[in-house]
């Protein structure tokens, strides 16, 4: 009898789940189709819907890492849902959107923001967004060094803030980092500090790409690094 009741409980929980995905994706789809955008595929990007915490019944992990496995099929793709001036410009679209919704429903999902803002920056060029994202991530993993180093690469090739980005490699060195952050800090107004820092932190986001196409636009930004701090 108790193994029935567990049986029903789970097969419940399950039903719960399944109709609350299926809601969230309804409601998405509708949110999508009354935005108009020149590409065809656009409606493979959903929005997940605001207040999306309020409606998990306790299922908030389990639906954060069901948009994860979401975002990273697109890693690289950006999607709008407000008008910008140039339709190549990415500005807190689809990809910015998921990683928001991932981390108000999982706040201790640590590789969304590891990777998300780092992806945002390099392969979608949402820079506002991205910056946005590292300031989250950082107050949520303050010990978190790889995370803080990040930060500190964003800041200083896309946000053009030599002082923020040595403000987080300093954090970084001190959250348990590798001896020559400290170093790399005090040579952020630098040119040669601020290549090597960028040349650094892309080489090591690298390592982590399996997709040829991301790899190629990160082993792109890294050679032309490399003969940037060529004599």
């Amino acid at each position: 009898m108790k193994i029935l009741k567990v049986g029903a409980f789970w097969s419940l929980s399950f039903f719960v789940f399944a109709v609350l995905v299926g809601a969230s994706h309804g409601l998405a789809f509708l949110r999508e189709r009354q935005i108009e955008s020149p590409h065809p595929e656009a409606s493979r990007f959903f929005a997940p819907p605001k207040g999306l915490k309020y409606l998990t019944f306790g299922f908030q992990e389990v639906v954060a890492d069901g948009l994860w496995l979401r975002f990273i099929q697109d890693l690289d793709r950006c999607q709008n849902f407000q008008p910008v001036e140039d339709p190549k410009q990415c500005h807190k679209g689809w990809g910015y959107t998921m990683l928001l919704t991932i981390h108000e429903l999982a706040p201790r999902f640590r590789i969304p923001m590891a990777v998300g803002p780092m992806s945002l920056s390099v392969l979608q060029n949402d820079y506002e967004g991205a910056g946005e994202l590292f300031v989250v991530a950082a107050n949520s993993f303050p010990n978190d060094w790889p995370i803080l180093y990040r930060a500190a690469y964003h800041f200083l090739y896309e946000g053009k803030d030599p002082a923020k980005a040595a403000e987080y490699l300093s954090q970084a060195s001190k959250a348990g980092g590798p001896w020559w952050l400290e170093s790399l800090a005090a040579r952020m107004y630098e040119k040669d500090g601020q290549l090597e820092l960028a040349l650094r932190t892309l080489t090591e986001y690298r390592k982590g790409l399996e997709d040829p196409e991301y790899a190629q636009k990160v082993d792109e930004r890294i050679k032309s690094l490399k003969e940037a701090l060529s004599p």
